[in-house]
């Protein structure tokens, strides 16, 4: 009996150093050289020594001292052909590592993006666990660790607020908020009619919901600047919202013309021809 478990050890050695050497090794070719039926167990000797593909269904092992010493700052390890392996092991676990670590928190897009793979049915399952939780931000869902989500929450959307508000190119036709602001302060010379004007059109700039746009006001100077909102002022979603309820169509086609003529005068907007669509001011 000991003899047999002797040249069990043994078997189980050399293979382990035939894919330490190798690296990446098949499932197929493992299960096979340990001469074993049972294709889902993996004996004890070599957990946490081996670990399976998060793609191409599992089909392959890598070592995880060759994993180590290759994968990339986020613990990832991806082959010629797109394999991909993670430090973690499995998808679950992958997934859960990647949104405690991330400063904004996790998208199935973001997911799909460092796994090579869709991970919507996984990423539901992490939906239901304790220390995990998601907020739906501009129509898609991001999963945070809870005991880091207001930081990476705000982390998001100061980053989204970011990406959106470079400059235009000089071919761009966008006009900078700030042009817009500046001269809706020399129309109007009403402050609290500048912010209702300011906050719509920042509604629209950003396309925000009225409750996400709430706590990008609180987290993004620019934003409460352009608007008009003092710093110590603290504004609710539902005040934003009754702010812009307030304004008739006429008064906002009218001031629609003003703003045009007045940047015209500032040689911030050029053209013959200029036109705005009433089925935006309708659905505000």
């Amino acid at each position: 009996m000991l003899l047999h478990i002797g040249k069990i050890s043994l078997k189980y050695k050399r293979l382990l150093r035939k894919i330490n050497s190798h690296g990446i090794f098949s499932r197929k070719a493992f299960f096979n050289a340990i001469e074993s039926k049972n294709r889902t167990y993996i004996p004890t000797y070599f957990q946490g020594k081996i670990v399976p593909s998060l793609t191409h269904n599992k089909g392959l092992f890598i070592s995880k001292k060759f994993l180590k010493k290759r994968c990339d700052r986020n613990g990832f390890y991806r082959s010629r052909s797109g394999i991909t392996f993670h430090l973690q092991g499995d998808i679950l676990s992958t997934l859960k590592y990647l949104i405690r670590i991330r400063p904004t928190g996790l998208t199935a897009m973001e997911a799909k993006k460092y796994c090579n793979r869709e991970c919507y049915r996984s990423l539901s399952q992490i939906e239901a666990l304790e220390h995990y939780t998601f907020e739906t931000i501009d129509g898609q869902k991001v999963f945070f660790y809870k005991p880091k989500k207001k930081k990476q929450l705000k982390n998001r959307l100061v980053d989204s607020a970011i990406k959106d508000s470079f400059e235009p190119d000089s071919s761009d036709s966008e006009i900078p908020l700030e042009d817009v602001s500046d001269s809706l302060k020399e129309i109007i010379q009403d402050p609290l009619s500048h912010r209702q004007m300011m906050i719509g059109f920042l509604k629209v700039h950003l396309g925000s919901p009225w409750r996400q746009l709430d706590r990008q006001m609180k987290h993004i100077p620019r934003y409460r600047t352009i608007a008009g909102i003092k710093g110590n002022e603290n504004i609710h979603y539902t005040t934003l919202n009754n702010y812009f309820l307030t304004l008739s169509i006429a008064d906002l086609e009218d001031l629609f013309k003003q703003l045009v003529s007045h940047l015209r005068s500032k040689n911030v907007i050029t053209g013959k021809y200029l036109a705005m669509d009433a089925t935006h001011l309708f659905a505000w």
